[in-house]
């Protein structure tokens, strides 16, 4: 088989073969060295095996890329060279922590009221604490609180003082269940994939005779088949998450860090995780809650009051919780959890190059292929996050394979690291973990944080290109000021010695709005009835009272009134009775004139026989005169001069 054939083969099968969309690339096996070993029975037959054994070195993402020819008897029984492509992909580096302790919680919230009872006579507030099975509350969740010796303030009766009375009852915030789970040291497992392609084949050159992925712990590091045994070993290791508590919801994946965690056995409400559930069924300790839970009576009559309780983590999601991805940014592409295999499993954006061995169980020639490295362009920034991850974000423009690079302050290189680029990206950013600090720029950079950064393709002998980057750093988190104040609901009760309780019951709007009235309600009712009849009693009483004295004034001529009705007018003489009886059918309209106005007579003509002692009477047509009025006003009349009524 002629080179340009075979490198045509190699290039259209590697092209069939992607990660995502985009194709795999060989990496250069710098420091790669093959040889040929023979192993010999012991037991005295003489009998040889002949090995040939691969030693290199290889990155995350990175793909070793090798020819194998070897010799085979073909069904004719003659012998046959063969020859096939081996490529090996390191996939992944993983950490998997197993759960060393979990438990189930969820988020708890607080319903607490709270009443105070006035000195004496107030009987709402149970010294006995049985509160909780009075307002029918769960009793394994409901806090009694109880406090004499309270100010009086707001009540009718101020010697004496208060009593305070709270229910605090704990409640889920939501149907959200939380697993808590420990995790420690980690075993540290690299994935490989290793492929094997028929080059041969005229019909199907693509043919692909195998592939198998070995999943390796790298403490013991060997895998074998029944043709190829990988060794694979590293002289440094991962950065692994510390070991301690962390959560995630059930039924998810995610992990969550950054949070002060209960233990299985603890009840720390100041920790996240004190309201547990065991099989469905929450879990508190009650005299812990009671202990942090405390109340202030500002105003008694009123019912307000201030409640406290000293707690963290309960009405709310955690607010400082964060993803474990985030958290560690720059180690970690992604954290999951897994409750049914109870493990967490940690994938790592960076690794440190892992020494291979692959030992064929056969005398074979191998031929090693490589993709050149190239790029063209690059930009890249540092940061210093929040959580003090300290990372390179570099952009890399129009590349390929693997690409070499230095950190530099100062001119001095303080880093070394390298960045796989998958083939032919048009654009690929790679974040790269870094320990190194910055230094301080000059020039048009005075007064700002910069670096050196500088690349190059691995293997390749072209000179580094260089950047002068900014280093972004980013503040980190201050303390909070946990305020304990709590929100409460106040209870009503009917104080008959409240102000408030009687400003409520004088409302008549209140007598109609239903329910089952209290003792106080009917009482203050009664009252108010009393009360209003016997204001009306005396106002009635006044207002007759006031009329007898109007009528009376009116009557004995306090007041001299200009009448609107008709009168009939008789003519007598004085001291003749029988006269007034006589002529009491002369009637005469007319308006009698008052003492004002002897001299004045309206259209009565006054005969000059009777002379000056005549005197008029004015009689009502509407009624009919008692004897005994006449005789009384006769005689008035008869001693005075003429009178208008």
């Amino acid at each position: 088989m002629n080179s340009l054939y075979r490198t045509t083969l190699i290039i259209i099968s590697l092209l069939s073969r992607t990660r995502g969309i985009l194709p795999q690339q060989c990496t250069n096996p710098a420091g790669t060295l093959t040889g040929d070993i023979d192993l010999q029975l012991k037991d005295g037959s003489g009998k040889t095996i002949r090995k040939t054994v691969i030693s290199s070195n290889i990155g995350l993402r990175e793909t070793l890329c090798f020819y194998v020819k070897y010799n085979y008897t073909n069904e004719f029984n003659r012998k046959r060279e063969r020859e096939v492509l081996y490529t090996l992909d390191y996939e992944r580096l993983i950490h998997v922590y197993n759960y060393k302790s979990m438990y189930k919680f969820a988020i708890p919230a607080t319903d607490a009221t709270c009443w105070c009872d006035c000195p004496n006579f107030s009987n709402q507030c149970d010294s006995k604490l049985t509160s909780c099975d009075k307002d029918n509350k769960r009793p394994d969740f409901c806090v009694n609180y109880f406090v004499p010796g309270q100010s009086s303030s707001g009540c009718v009766m101020k010697t004496g003082s208060g009593q305070t009375c709270c229910v605090l009852n704990i409640v889920r915030l939501n149907g959200d269940t939380y697993n808590a789970v420990e995790i420690a040291s980690p075993s540290t497992r690299a994935v490989f994939k290793l492929n094997i392609i028929d080059v041969e084949d005229k019909e199907d050159p693509f043919y692909l005779l195998k592939d198998k992925y070995y999943n390796l712990d790298l403490d013991d590091g060997t895998v074998a088949d029944d043709s190829v045994l990988l060794h694979v070993t590293t002289s440094s290791t991962a950065s692994a998450l510390p070991a301690g508590w962390y959560y995630g919801k059930v039924g998810t994946s995610e992990l969550k860090t950054n949070v002060m965690m209960n233990g299985k056995d603890e009840w720390d409400i100041n920790k996240l995780g004190w309201f547990k559930v065991d099989d469905g069924v929450e879990v508190i300790r009650k005299p812990v809650i009671k202990s942090a839970f405390r109340a202030e009576t500002v105003n008694c009559g009123a019912n307000n009051m201030k409640t406290f309780f000293a707690a963290s983590y309960y009405n709310e999601n955690p607010p400082d919780a964060e993803d474990a991805t985030k958290f560690f940014l720059s180690k970690m592409d992604y954290v999951m959890r897994n409750d049914s295999s109870r493990q967490v499993m940690a994938f790592h954006r960076t690794s440190p190059r892992l020494n291979i061995k692959v030992t064929f169980n056969e005398k074979s020639k191998i031929q090693f292929l490589f993709d050149e490295a190239t790029f063209r362009d690059f930009k890249g920034a540092i940061i210093l996050d929040k959580f003090s991850n300290r990372y390179a974000n570099i952009t890399i423009f129009d590349g390929s394979g693997t690409i070499t690079g230095d950190l530099k302050v100062n001119k001095m290189t303080q880093e070394t690291f390298h960045v796989y680029v998958p083939k032919n990206s048009k654009v690929y950013t790679k974040y790269v973990r870094l320990t190194a600090t910055c230094g301080v720029g000059t020039g048009d950079l005075q007064g700002k944080d910069v670096a050196e950064v500088c690349l190059k393709p691995m293997g390749v002998k072209v000179d580094y290109m260089c950047q002068t980057v900014i280093c972004h750093t980013e503040k980190m988190t201050d303390f909070e000021v946990r305020d304990d104040n709590l929100d409460y609901k106040k209870k009503e009760f009917d104080d008959i010695l409240s102000l408030s309780t009687w400003s409520k019951y004088l409302n008549p709007v209140q007598w109609f709005k239903g329910g089952k009235p209290s003792w106080v309600e009917g009482v203050i009712i009664v009252v108010f009835i009393l009360v209003l009849a016997f204001v009306i009693g005396i106002l009635v009483k006044l207002a007759r009272m006031f009329n007898c004295i109007f009528k009376c004034l009116t009557c004995c001529g306090g007041f001299k009134k200009k009448s609107k009705h008709t009168y009939d007018m008789v003519r007598i003489r004085a001291g003749s009775m029988g006269k007034y009886r006589r002529q009491a059918s002369e009637r005469v309209k007319s308006v009698i004139p008052t003492r004002r106005n002897e001299n004045r007579r309206d259209d009565v003509s006054r005969p000059d026989s009777l002379g000056e002692d005549l005197h008029y009477i004015v009689v009502n047509d509407n009624r009919d005169l008692e004897e005994e009025n006449k005789r009384v006003r006769f005689e008035n009349l008869v001693s005075s001069k003429t009178w208008a009524f």
